[in-house]
């Protein structure tokens, strides 16, 4: 019986989730990229939001300071409604994002485009680097998020 007075009292506590919302619609971003942006969006809500209580209440919930995280998929429009519809969201710019693109393709983009100079690989490919929102995270309760992210899918 006290057993479940302890669950009760674990279950009335408001808890609080990061969710992550990675593009689906950026054919190089693929899995490693895909965490690296996912970290950037972990260390931006905690640079713009750490010392709130609710992002404290989220980092006590273990040890080692963090709590949930639920990873979703979404186009970049998808992205911008879900961050925008949120009390405490941001969209993740990369300022030098890369991509790999053969010569030809990459002569034809306007230079004022890259943020870096471009690297030209041993095989011949170039790789370009871009301003690029890619990704965002949305932060509070599942219930306060349902309205802006309980549409979208978990990223695979």
């Amino acid at each position: 019986m006290k057993e479940e007075k302890i669950m009760k009292t674990e279950n009335t506590k408001e808890q609080y989730i990061l969710y992550i919302l990675i593009r689906n619609d950026m054919p190089s971003l693929n899995a490693g990229k895909a965490m690296a942006q996912a970290s950037h969006a972990s260390n931006a809500f905690i640079k713009k939001y750490g010392t709130t209580k609710q992002a404290k209440d989220w980092a006590g919930e273990t040890t080692q300071g963090f709590g949930t995280v639920i990873v979703l998929s979404a186009n970049k429009k998808q992205l911008e409604d879900a961050v925008s519809g949120s009390n405490m969201g941001e969209c993740i710019i990369d300022p030098t994002y890369p991509y790999i693109t053969n010569a030809e393709i990459a002569n034809l983009i306007d230079p004022v485009n890259h943020t870096v100079p471009p690297i030209v690989k041993n095989d011949g490919s170039v790789v370009l680097h871009r301003k690029e929102i890619t990704c965002g995270y949305v932060f509070g309760t599942k219930d306060s998020c349902k309205s802006s992210i309980g549409h979208l899918p978990l990223h695979p």
